[in-house]
């Protein structure tokens, strides 16, 4: 297992490099290239990947905590059970991205592109969405608790059996998206754009709220 914690390693290239299970705890990383890397169960809390390029890269299990990853390039990479958890991914491009299962609490994912993206029961609890873009992105189950989506581009997005408890979709484009079986805890209901024709809730999953 390697250890690169708090090596200087900017601007690298690092193309299709093999660092399974490595620890990675706030190395620089700042415009690295990690295409199709492997970074599969590695441990990269508080490292800076801003504007590193991770596109294709393998990060199921990665640990991605309180990480810097403005502008960084993770389009079609594989996310599946990442912790993202109080990470910056201001206007990350996650484009195809598989991220079933991720934890993006309190994540901030301001302007961040994930069209088309893969994210079956992902964790966005109290993340900022604000201006993201989400055009085609599969939300199925998906945990809103709290998230911010102000003036989110929801188009044809999936939001089947999402939790939107708390949620805050002021301004946020809903064309033609799926709200089938959404649902909220009573008393914290989602806040909708104006004139949106909101749905009722589903009932909610025993134990939930």
């Amino acid at each position: 297992m390697a250890n690169l914690a708090d090596a200087n390693l900017a601007h690298s290239y690092l193309n299709e490099v093999r660092l399974t299970n490595a620890v990675l705890t706030g190395t620089n990383l700042n415009g690295a290239n990690l295409n199709d890397a492997n970074l599969n169960d590695a441990n990269l809390t508080d490292a800076d990947l801003a504007r590193a390029n991770l596109t294709g890269a393998a990060l199921v299990g990665a640990a991605f905590v309180r990480a810097d990853l403005t502008r960084a390039h993770l389009a079609q990479a594989g996310l599946g059970k990442a912790n993202l958890t109080d990470a910056d991914l201001t206007r990350a491009n996650l484009w195809n991205a598989t991220m079933h299962e991720a934890n993006f609490t309190r994540a901030n994912l301001a302007g961040a592109y994930f069209g088309n993206a893969y994210m079956h029961s992902v964790n966005l609890a109290d993340a900022n969405l604000a201006n993201a873009n989400l055009t085609d992105a599969d939300l199925t189950l998906a945990n809103f608790v709290g998230a911010n989506l102000t003036d989110a581009d929801l188009t044809r997005a999936n939001f089947v059996g999402a939790n939107l408890t708390g949620a805050n979709l002021t301004g946020a484009w809903l064309n033609d998206v799926a709200l089938d079986g959404v649902w909220w805890c009573p008393g914290s209901p989602p806040v909708w754009p104006n004139g949106f024709p909101a749905p009722r809730s589903a009932l909610p999953p025993n134990g939930e709220c």
